[in-house]
């Protein structure tokens, strides 16, 4: 199954870029949080380093993303391909969360010793006459209730309303889960936060990326802020 998808997905990525006249590109980011958050979850017990290259043509591009703690309690490898359709977009996650004091090995799927979950989500860009953005997306592979062995399709819906205030990007959000899965154990509100950004270009091709998470889990009862900083290019 693992590499029936793989062959599907660049055989897509080769149709999508096939005729396109726009050249190939590619850009890259290095940030530090101090906080590693994730659909406003915290994970990790110290700051995060979050690397990632994405290389893009036409409709077509992929991510390679990653993150680690400084103090190890986290690590995090993804691969993330998407597909865009005017204002909205596809995107397959493939994340890889390797266990800590465990001999993991990525190109093992099997059951017992898989550390992927694999993820589809369909996204909306915010426009002049709706600007919301709206985010769908449900877990199809490694998300597996432990106690039956069945999956749980854990499902996110996301909607935010993004703009831009005294040279500062603002975006608010608020999010949930629809059933029992990953995130809670019925429907429940896991997600409200704003986020602040705000881009220094430094040269052409090289910015001072700021970032600042103020966030609220509902479920979990927790509150979080996360600062970020790097170099983009």
């Amino acid at each position: 199954m693992r590499k029936t998808f793989l062959v599907l997905l660049f055989c897509l990525a080769g149709f999508f870029s096939k005729g396109n006249k726009t050249e190939w590109r590619l850009n890259g980011k290095v940030l530090i949080y101090s906080k590693h958050m994730w659909r406003r979850m915290g994970f990790g017990e110290s700051p995060s380093v979050e690397p990632s290259v994405t290389l893009s043509k036409g409709r077509f591009s992929l991510n390679l993303w990653a993150a680690k703690t400084f103090d190890d309690t986290y690590t995090e490898i993804d691969i993330i391909p998407s597909f865009r359709f005017g204002s909205y977009q596809i995107t397959i996650y493939d994340y890889y969360n390797p266990k800590i004091g465990e001999n993991n090995n990525y190109f093992k799927f099997k059951d017992g010793e898989n550390c992927h979950s694999t993820e589809l989500a369909i996204s909306k860009e915010a426009s002049k006459k709706v600007p919301v953005k709206l985010l769908l997306s449900s877990f199809f592979f490694g998300d597996k209730n432990p106690k039956t062995g069945n999956p749980y399709f854990s499902t996110y819906a996301e909607v935010s309303a993004p703009f831009n205030i005294l040279n500062l990007s603002v975006e608010p959000i608020a999010g949930i889960t629809t059933h029992k899965g990953y995130y809670a154990n019925k429907f429940s509100v896991i997600n409200t936060s704003v986020v602040i950004k705000k881009d220094i270009p430094l040269t052409n091709k090289m910015s001072l990326p700021l970032k600042l998470l103020m966030v609220y889990n509902p479920t979990q009862e927790k509150s979080y802020l996360s600062l970020g900083t790097g170099i983009s290019f």
